[in-house]
C-alpha cells in the first residue's frame, strides 16, 4: 500500500473540460411504515443535509473518519 498526498489547492484538483471533478456520497434512508403498503417511494425517502455557519442554505455533510491520532477527510482521496 502506498501513501497518497491530499490534493489541496484548486490548481492540484482534477478537471475535465474546465469542470472540477469531485466525488461523494449522499446519506439517505428509506422509512418503513408498517401501516402503509403503497409504493410511494418519494415520501418514504429521507436525505441527510446539514446547515453550515458560512452558508445560508443546506449542504450534504462531508464524511470524516476518526482514527486514534488523526482525522481523515474522505473527499481528499
Amino acid at each position: 500500500m502506498s501513501n497518497l498526498l491530499a490534493r489541496t489547492g484548486r490548481d492540484r484538483q482534477r478537471y475535465d473540460n474546465n469542470f472540477r471533478l469531485v466525488s461523494g456520497c449522499i446519506p439517505y434512508r428509506v422509512v418503513k411504515d408498517e401501516d402503509d403498503s403503497s409504493v410511494d417511494f418519494e415520501n418514504k425517502l429521507q436525505v441527510l443535509m446539514v446547515s453550515s455557519p458560512n452558508r445560508h442554505d443546506l449542504v450534504f455533510p462531508k464524511l470524516f473518519i476518526h482514527f486514534p491520532k488523526a482525522h481523515v477527510r474522505l473527499d481528499n482521496f
